[in-house]
């Protein structure tokens, strides 16, 4: 962004000297012509419906790549910077698969490789490990494949210096333009809806008669001929019911009626129908022909738009609800939502946040569902990049990184914050160490506690890896408050002696889930207080609780742990507190402020 910055003041100049005009300043910049080497990212996948998910999700991890390169010392990557475009090969016919294609401008640091007496850059060990993250995607199915290559400027595909169109960029010009203009107004859907209706029922009443008739000549029984004539009247009517309707729709159109006037003409001919089919039915097969409109119609689908620092907050039941990401970048605790992969919510709370602003389809009814305008989720990468800069002076300093531990109240956003701030970290190239304690309902089997190191960030469920796992026996830590001390003490040993001999485990710091506070409960508090002090944590975040909070500002101050209070949505911001550096850890000291 600063080279473009320099770029542009020396195109001011330029015009300030007559040497260029103001069309230079808005000319669009050529990646491609920036940087003599890329990395090319190529998905292929069989089908249109397997491209679809897999590009989606190769394309929200195409950023992952940049912070693996950057972050590790044998890449010497001064910078890389993802080219904006991204390409779909062109293909000869209907049976080659789909190809898409994205690159990264590379700028390696030249003058520190040849200072550190190396010859050329290794960026194997960060490709491996972005393939190793995709191929690992749990959705990935045969013939999804991933290759990634590295390309000088010249070796570039054809279809990528002169494409022959923009794929991409038509699609999603069409899908805005679907979602401006909308399918059908809602008056134009009442008449198709009523007029479909009355079709199915006029068809009903046929299939009736038929039935009617078979079912009588097996018996052996022979109807009468004005039964006979009634129900081809009362079939006729219905299907002159259904041409009046039709007929009154494009009238309506035609003079500009009411909407109020057409609907209810169209609930009266609907209303005559069913009266009529009513009558005529004959016995549990004519029945199945006569299912309401309702019970046969698809789940009902919806578009929603999210504006930037926006998120959609739903709640789900038993029925299942498909939520997709049409256009833009969301997240769902801090793990980007991949683009058109659908996501199907079952018995869950979820939240989709964005930074820039999106467009998500619902397929299903939700029981809760709506956009919140104050969210946390500003406090919370603000907190994540704090311990981001902890890590980092860790590891200069060669301690261990920050051990944050989240208490409060039941149904707080304490297992919220945990996963969106081990996401954030992972999502960075860090490998934090998430420690679950709450027994009742957290990250792995109730009434047992662990921890476990997280590689990738992850929207759901329990994060891959073997976690070390205690068994508790109970739901609620009260029930044995000494065995769980005990445990807790083992566990924090445990995690000690491997950051001992890890130093990667040992940078990556600690994120600490607790279980809920209880104030009818004296144990809790305790509880939670020796847990802070045995496992030594470095940061207590308290949410949504005064009393909590200062109860434990008050007894930990001496061990220099601040605990600032952690808002949730409508609440308070996020107040700045003292922490312990990596200094202070070093030397043992007291706590900084910042």
């Amino acid at each position: 962004m600063g080279a473009q910055f320099c770029r542009g003041r020396d195109i001011i100049k330029e015009i300030e000297t007559g040497k260029a005009d103001w069309a230079k300043l808005f000319e669009p910049l050529d990646s491609f012509k920036q940087y003599a080497n890329f990395l090319q990212i190529q998905a292929i996948a069989p089908t249109k419906a397997d491209y679809d998910m897999w590009k989606g999700f190769t394309e929200a991890n195409v950023r992952s790549v940049v912070n693996l390169m950057e972050r590790h010392p044998d890449a010497y990557v001064e910078r890389a910077h993802p080219v904006q475009r991204n390409f779909l090969k062109p293909r000869a016919s209907e049976e080659e698969p789909y190809e898409h294609y994205w690159f990264v401008g590379l700028k390696f640091d030249m003058e520190k490789l040849r200072g550190d007496g190396r010859k050329a850059p290794n960026i194997v060990q960060p490709v491996k490990d972005f393939k190793t993250r995709l191929i690992g995607w749990p959705k990935r199915r045969e013939g999804m494949s991933l290759t990634v290559a590295s390309k000088k400027q010249k070796d570039l595909p054809d279809f990528v210096i002169n494409p022959p169109a923009e794929a991409e960029e038509e699609r999603e010009a069409n899908m805005e333009a679907e979602l401006q203009a909308g399918q059908q107004t809602e008056t134009e859907k009442g008449w198709d809806e009523k007029a479909d209706k009355t079709d199915k029922a006029a068809d009903g009443e046929s299939g009736a008669a038929h039935t009617s008739e078979e079912v009588g000549d097996t018996a052996g029984s022979k109807r009468p001929a004005d039964d006979d004539a009634a129900e081809a009247g009362a079939a006729k009517r219905a299907k002159g019911a259904a041409g009046e309707v039709k007929k009154e729709k494009s009238e309506a159109d035609a003079k500009g009626k009411t909407e109020g006037e057409t609907k209810s003409k169209a609930k009266a001919a609907s209303s005559m129908t069913a009266d009529l089919v009513e009558s005529l039915r004959r016995g549990p097969e004519v029945r199945g022909d006569l299912q309401t409109a309702a019970e046969k119609a698809p789940p009902k689908k919806q578009m929603i738009f999210i504006k930037e620092c926006q998120e959609l907050r739903l709640e789900v039941e038993a029925k299942p609800v498909v939520v997709t990401v049409e256009t833009g970048y969301a997240e769902v605790f801090g793990a980007e939502a991949a683009r058109g992969e659908p996501i199907e919510l079952v018995h869950t709370k979820v939240a989709f946040f964005s930074w820039q602003g999106c467009s998500i389809s619902i397929l299903g009814e939700a029981r809760v569902n709506y956009v919140g305008e104050t969210t946390p989720m500003r406090a919370y990468a603000n907190l994540h990049a704090y311990l981001e800069q902890e890590r980092a002076d860790a590891k200069a300093v060669g301690v261990r990184g920050p051990r944050v531990m989240v208490v409060g109240p039941p149904d707080s956003g304490r297992t919220s914050v945990v996963r969106t701030l081990v996401n954030y970290a992972a999502r960075v190239g860090q490998r934090p160490t998430l420690v679950d304690l709450d027994v009742a309902r957290g990250f792995f089997v109730p009434g047992a506690l662990g921890a476990m190191q997280v590689c990738a960030a992850q929207r759901e469920g329990l994060p891959e890896g073997v976690p070390l796992t205690y068994f508790f026996g109970a739901r609620d830590v009260a029930q044995a408050p000494d065995l769980f001390s005990s445990l807790v003490a083992d566990l924090t040993q445990r995690l000690e002696a491997r950051e001992a001999n890890d130093p990667e485990f040992r940078h990556g710091g600690c994120v600490i889930d607790t279980f809920p506070f209880s104030v009818t409960c004296a144990a809790s508090y305790s509880l939670l207080l020796s847990t802070a002090q045995t496992m030594r944590a470095d940061l207590v975040l308290v949410m949504d609780m005064d009393r909590l909070f200062c109860d434990l500002r008050r007894d930990l101050a001496s061990d220099d742990v601040p605990c600032p209070p952690l808002p949730r949505p409508a609440t308070r911001a996020l107040a700045r507190a003292a922490t312990r550096s990596a200094d202070a850890r070093a030397r043992g000291g007291r706590a900084s402020r910042c």
